[in-house]
């Protein structure tokens, strides 16, 4: 066989057998007779097509449940507190102005003007604090009425401390806890 032979494979156009010949001496055009069939085909140099790429499937996508998590913001407890805080950082805002103001008018003699500007500083301050104790207090009664009711609620009720309290056997005098003697009688604590 020579080297230079390049024997390709085409398919009969009639009956799809296979033809084989030697490329290299291919011409545009050249008809042969078909083994298989007898009936006369034209030749064809196939084109090499690239191997079909292999489809890489996709990984299928990741699926998930809904989880529903409950959580709980604010409801008219945190906002009664928040309000009172509010009111209570005005009211010190606005005495401080108002304080100030008093002090403008005392240095620039107006005495009767300087007095209320004090007045209503104080005033403000106090109605500042008063407030924020009372919308607190109403925060507070709303979460009672809400555990009472085996409601959620945000927040915390607030709880009374315990408190040791530490007093002489002998005269009554509160005392600190790691005192050796009274301080009112002199007595000697025993240990």
């Amino acid at each position: 066989m020579n080297e230079q032979e390049n024997f390709v494979t085409c398919a009969c156009q009639h009956c799809n057998g296979n033809i084989e010949f030697d490329a290299s001496l291919f011409q545009t055009g050249a008809v042969t007779t078909c083994p298989h069939c007898g009936m006369e085909t034209p030749l064809f140099i196939p084109t090499i097509s690239k191997p079909a790429e292999k489809k890489t499937e996709k990984a299928p996508a990741k699926t998930a449940e809904v989880i529903k998590r409950i959580r709980h913001y604010g409801g008219m407890e945190n906002t009664l507190e928040d309000v009172g805080g509010l009111v209570l950082g005005l009211g010190i805002f606005c005495g401080i102005g108002a304080i100030i103001g008093a002090i403008v008018a005392f240095n620039d003699d107006q005495t009767g003007t300087g007095a209320n500007l004090l007045c209503v500083g104080v005033g403000l301050i106090f109605a500042g604090a008063v407030n924020r104790i009372l919308f607190r207090a109403a925060a507070e009664v709303i979460r009672l009425l809400k555990k009472l009711n085996r409601l959620k609620f945000s927040g915390k009720i607030s709880e009374p401390e315990t408190l040791n309290v530490y007093t002489c056997s002998s005269c009554g005098t509160s005392i600190y806890e790691d005192a050796e003697s009274c301080y009112s009688c002199n007595a000697k604590f025993k240990k």
